[in-house]
């Protein structure tokens, strides 16, 4: 009897955490446009965060992608679409994000170099985006 209540709880469980999934996926699609669906499955298949250090990892040609099929749903996007797309991001101001893309950005030496997604934005909505090294500076 007891296993039987344990499978059930079991299994009960597990059928929430799905809901909750579709429920959470289906509250992010309702703020992205038709052609802006397809960039959800995208980051969540290949996008991450280092638990430790505050940069963001991808996987296979993710950031390629983005740059080659998403370009219009992300220059379209708000400040607040992209965070809750990508997360916070590492370094922000009133006009860009930056996601650190490695963890030579917080190494501070002149042999690294540190990549960015960054965001451009001009009265919260993003301009342009672009990946690229950025300059790091020793004191």
């Amino acid at each position: 009897m007891s296993k039987l209540l344990l499978l059930y709880v079991f299994l009960m469980l597990s059928s929430c955490s799905r809901v909750i999934e579709r429920n959470l996926k289906s509250a992010i699609e309702k703020d992205f446009s038709f052609e802006c669906i397809g960039v959800i499955e995208l980051v969540n298949e290949n996008w991450g965060k280092d638990k430790k250090l505050n940069y963001y990892h991808s996987k296979n040609d993710f950031l390629n992608a983005l740059q080659r099929n998403y370009q219009n749903c992300l220059s379209n996007m708000s400040r607040e679409d992209v965070v809750k797309l990508l997360g916070t991001p590492t370094e922000s101001d009133h006009s860009y994000l930056v996601y650190y893309l490695n963890e030579d950005c917080f190494r501070m030496t002149t042999e690294t170099t540190c990549n960015a997604l960054e965001f451009y934005m001009d009265s919260n909505k993003v301009t342009a985006f672009s990946v690229r090294p950025l300059p790091i500076f020793v004191h």
